[in-house]
């Protein structure tokens, strides 16, 4: 099995360790250069990754995709960039054409739920949560608590 891997960001747990989990299996798996993956705030090169995903694909079995990575650079980058929907879901296009090419290829596509930050550190959120951060947190779990109590005053049993 031939597999290609869009990984969420550089860290090992995103990257080494699902690399070497497949290398364990016997299988071959490629992922993009470093130059096109983000560097935390800085969004991966989305050209270079596209040109990468367009070379290996004829070759693939299956590819592995990280959604934020393919249209917004990366995790954090997607937590910081004011992109339109039009021009997220216009690099997202590069999977249906690659999917039309390459009909055999399986992709496997996800996205990341994105957690709230605990305190006001901007350093992988936008700039708004250095003085908002711990308010937002706040009311996101009072929000979280109260809908969730009112659902399960809805249920009957």
């Amino acid at each position: 099995m031939n597999l290609l891997l869009i990984p969420p960001d550089t860290r090992p747990p995103t990257l080494a360790f699902p690399v070497n989990l497949v290398k364990a299996t016997g299988h071959i798996v490629h992922t993009p250069p470093l130059a096109a993956l983000n560097n935390l705030n800085q969004p991966g090169d989305l050209e270079m990754l596209h040109e990468w995903l367009e070379a290996h694909a004829p070759s693939a079995d299956y590819l592995i995709v990280c959604l934020e990575k393919l249209s917004l650079g990366g995790l954090i980058p997607a937590r910081r960039i004011s992109d339109s929907l039009d021009e997220v879901l216009l690099r997202l296009n590069i999977l249906t054409q690659i999917k039309q090419a390459h009909p055999q290829l399986r992709i496997l596509a996800f996205g990341v739920i994105v957690r709230v930050a605990h305190d006001d550190d901007p350093l992988e959120e936008k700039p708004y949560y250095g003085v908002h951060g711990q308010e937002l947190r706040a009311y996101s779990e009072y929000k979280d608590k109260a809908e969730r109590h009112q659902n399960s005053r809805n249920i009957t049993h």
